[in-house]
């Protein structure tokens, strides 16, 4: 069933950065994470972003612009009505902001195959934390779900 509609959908993507996942990164090195620096950049595989917000704490709206970005361009420039999130640590940056967007009267999905946490109990207890204010959707559920219309 097609009950995604693709138009209206933007995809979230938590802490895909060179910082976090390239081995050179600061996490690897154990080092501090540098605003505006090379680690901060979102990998070159996912290149290029529609917007970039740098995050200060686990959610990412937290002392950002995500949910100015979110309200003044995302919903009412493109139509977005709904977002996608998937990204790493599932428990230290993907559950909060998808728990915070629902918070902030968003409508938030989360993809538990498109997250990663340092264990598998830490990454399902976190999803299943999602649950009551989230829709959790795996990658092939969300793939086959979008469509040209319809209410997720």
């Amino acid at each position: 069933m097609r009950d995604i509609p693709a138009a209206e959908t933007a995809l979230l993507l938590c802490d895909l950065q060179n910082d976090v996942l390239h081995p050179e990164g600061a996490y690897a090195r154990g080092g501090h994470f540098a605003p505006g620096a090379w680690g901060q950049a979102l990998v070159d595989a996912l290149q290029p972003a529609h917007f970039m917000v740098e995050k200060m704490a686990c959610s990412a709206f937290h002392m950002s612009r995500l949910e100015w970005v979110l309200r003044k361009w995302v919903l009412q420039k493109a139509g977005i009505r709904r977002g996608i999130a998937a990204g790493i640590v599932t428990n230290g940056g993907a559950a909060p902001t998808v728990g915070e967007a629902h918070v902030r009267e968003f409508t938030p999905s989360v993809l538990p195959d498109g997250c990663a946490a340092f264990s598998a109990e830490l990454h399902e207890t976190a999803i299943a934390g999602l649950r009551p204010v989230a829709r959790v959707l795996t990658m092939a559920e969300a793939m086959a779900g979008l469509g040209q219309g319809g209410a997720a």
